[in-house]
């Protein structure tokens, strides 16, 4: 799992660094079952990804949506604090 995070957090430059030979087995590392190619949609489609890579990608939305909300709540809090204001001294 360590290792599947480590890559996955440099994929472009694995891809980018990667020989013809390796290239095709990132893809189907990610891709168990390969891609297909649509000429009529000019898209690639996958049937299937590898589960630790899926199970990567939700936590990282998860994760998101998580900091996304604790910045709203907080955003939310601090309208509720009073804004400071200029205490008069009094006259005894």
């Amino acid at each position: 799992m360590e290792n599947a995070i480590k890559l996955s957090s440099k994929l472009n430059t694995a891809w980018d660094l990667a020989d013809y030979t390796n290239k095709q087995k990132l893809q189907y590392l990610l891709f168990p079952e390969g891609m297909l190619y649509s000429k009529n949609y000019n898209s690639c489609r996958t049937h299937r990804v590898n589960s630790i890579f899926t199970a990567i990608a939700e936590l990282s939305r998860v994760s998101k949506e998580c900091k996304k909300d604790n910045l709203e709540s907080i955003s939310r809090l601090s309208r509720c604090v009073a804004s400071p204001r200029i205490e008069l001294g009094s006259k005894v």
